[in-house]
């Protein structure tokens, strides 16, 4: 796998615990990491109330496709 085919996907996570900014990298699609990241706070025991996808660049249009649980 070559660093240029490698994806980064940045996620607004809120929890009862608090919020967390988290960037998944690999060459995954954007639902393969978030699968990702759903696995770990089910390890941790960490309930996630709400996934927001974020862009780099943060703007108006940053909360659209918000997922909530």
């Amino acid at each position: 796998m070559d660093a240029n085919d490698m994806k980064d996907y940045l996620w607004l996570i809120k929890t009862n615990k608090g919020d967390f900014f988290i960037t998944v990298i690999g060459n995954w699609t954007q639902e393969e990491a978030a699968r990702k990241v759903q696995v770990v706070f089910e390890t941790i025991k960490l309930g996630i109330t709400a996934m927001i996808p974020r862009k780099r660049a943060t703007g108006p249009d940053d909360a659209m496709g918000t997922i909530y649980q």
